[in-house]
């Protein structure tokens, strides 16, 4: 990063004032000190970068601004920085140049949610969708989304889709499939008997718990936006390409998450254990074996599963919650 940070540096020292390049440099300058703060131990340094991002973006925006990625990127910025109103005006903008954009469209639903206009961001989702109709990322957020909205059988059926799309896409055989693939899900959509509202951790309530009235806002945006390789990146492929085997876990932790929403921690175990037979040491494995063991009132269990995530990522926001509010 220090190394893109010196070449951002000399594209905006050689650029004209009004240069293209001058707003490219801008762009890639903000993105240095975006990683860098993502990166950063301390919350003051935190701080520092994230308003150097800011100030950045906003350099290049207001260079180009008819460039669709700087108002993007400027609008992602500001809701990572919690601020939400604006983060909305100006992916709209991006949205305005660039109508199609899948990471626009998906930062919008993302800011909706954290506005708690759950039905719009699904609204959005859906119409990305239709667009990108193989985008994971997307299908990730339906999943959350439509579990609010819809139910968890619709949510179900859309990590059933996930399950069909990735074998459709990768062709890969499954190192950890234990033969229960889709029937975990099959049975869990036949039952309608236990089917509540639920409320999944990304979308609480901002207002409960000291840790989320700080933190829910950036965890929704960052979390959601980020490549599912920076969530397990902690961890090592069985075999083949890198990407594909996380998508897969991704699909079975999201699975998981739905079944502890409607308090079926068998089926929950057994989606954690596809994911954890790919990744065993991702915090977000460890993480979700925590939610099962606090569904099953084994809250001791459940602490040092939370801690052992954090011992592999120390800034996963959602650990730190759960422990917080287990005080």
């Amino acid at each position: 990063l220090e190394e893109a940070e010196r070449f951002a540096r000399m594209v905006v020292d050689v650029g004209d004032k009004t240069s293209e390049f001058k707003a490219k440099g801008f762009l890639a300058l903000g993105l240095t000190y975006s990683l860098q703060a993502t990166d950063a131990s301390l919350r003051g340094m935190q701080e520092v970068l994230q308003r150097k991002a800011l100030l950045a973006f906003q350099r290049a925006h207001t260079l180009s601004p008819s460039d669709h990625l700087a108002a993007f990127y400027l609008a992602l910025q500001f809701a990572i920085s919690r601020q939400i109103p604006e983060a909305l005006g100006y992916v709209r903008q991006a949205l305005q140049l660039q109508g199609d954009d899948a990471n626009s469209l998906h930062l919008l639903a993302l800011l909706l949610s954290a506005q708690k206009h759950y039905h719009d961001a699904l609204n959005i989702i859906d119409m990305a969708l239709s667009e990108y109709p193989e985008n994971f990322i997307l299908l990730f957020s339906k999943v959350k989304l439509e579990s609010l909205c819809r139910g968890p059988d619709e949510a179900l059926l859309t990590c059933k889709h996930m399950l069909q799309i990735w074998k459709s896409c990768y062709n890969l055989t499954n190192p950890s499939d234990s033969g229960r693939g889709s029937s975990l899900l099959d049975r869990a959509i036949a039952d309608r008997r236990q089917l509540n509202t639920i409320t999944l951790p990304d979308f609480s309530d901002p207002e409960t718990g000291s840790v989320h009235a700080t933190s829910i806002a950036a965890s929704r945006v960052e979390q959601a936006l980020s490549e599912v390789a920076s969530s397990l990146q902690s961890s090592t492929p069985k075999q083949g390409p890198l990407h594909p085997w996380m998508t897969l876990a991704q699909i079975w932790l999201h699975a998981a998450e739905v079944y502890i929403g409607i308090r079926k921690p068998a089926e929950a175990t057994a989606c954690t254990q596809e994911a954890a037979n790919l990744f065993p040491m991702s915090h977000n494995v460890l993480y979700m074996r925590g939610q099962v063991a606090e569904l099953r009132g084994n809250t001791d269990e459940a602490k040092r599963w939370y801690e052992e995530a954090l011992s592999i990522s120390p800034t996963h926001v959602r650990s730190m919650q759960r422990l917080e509010e287990g005080k």
